[in-house]
């Protein structure tokens, strides 16, 4: 949690994504396009997206090591919605860890959703989170997955 906080206590999803993916950077190129989404969600769901980030790039690293990564964070009608992309080099297997399905289970406590997706050669991990100023009864549906 320490990497979200700011020097005056608030959490700042946009710098700890970037200092996350500076870090990873040596395992692979990581682009990282990044809405400043941090007054649109709580702190709970800030800290989602930083493990949707952490999950992603252990997956890429697992699974196709090397391989640059795209990261995207962005507002949309209702919340945020978090997609990274990467080359899908050997197949996602169903049901081996706790990553995707821990991250889902995340996602819809805080009203949500969050998938993997592999397509043409492209793993995609998504997730969609509402703004707190929602009600639960108004989730963001998961959609496809646009870049």
């Amino acid at each position: 949690m320490q990497a979200l906080r700011t020097d005056d206590g608030a959490g700042d999803v946009t710098g700890a994504l970037r200092r996350l993916t500076e870090f990873w950077s040596p395992e692979g190129a990581v682009d990282l396009r990044v809405d400043d989404v941090t007054h649109l969600l709580g702190e709970e769901a800030r800290l989602t997206v930083y493990r949707a980030a952490q999950e992603a790039l252990t997956n890429a690293r697992k699974h196709a090591p090397g391989e640059p990564v795209t990261m995207h964070v962005r507002a949309v009608e209702g919340g945020v919605r978090f997609e990274a992309r990467n080359a899908c080099t050997s197949p996602p297997l169903s049901g081996t860890g706790f990553g995707v399905s821990g991250l889902r289970e995340r996602a819809r406590t805080l009203g949500g959703d969050a998938g993997l997706l592999c397509d043409n050669g492209t793993v995609c991990l998504w997730m969609t989170l509402p703004a707190p100023s929602r009600s639960s009864s108004s989730t963001i549906s998961p959609g496809s997955a646009s870049a």
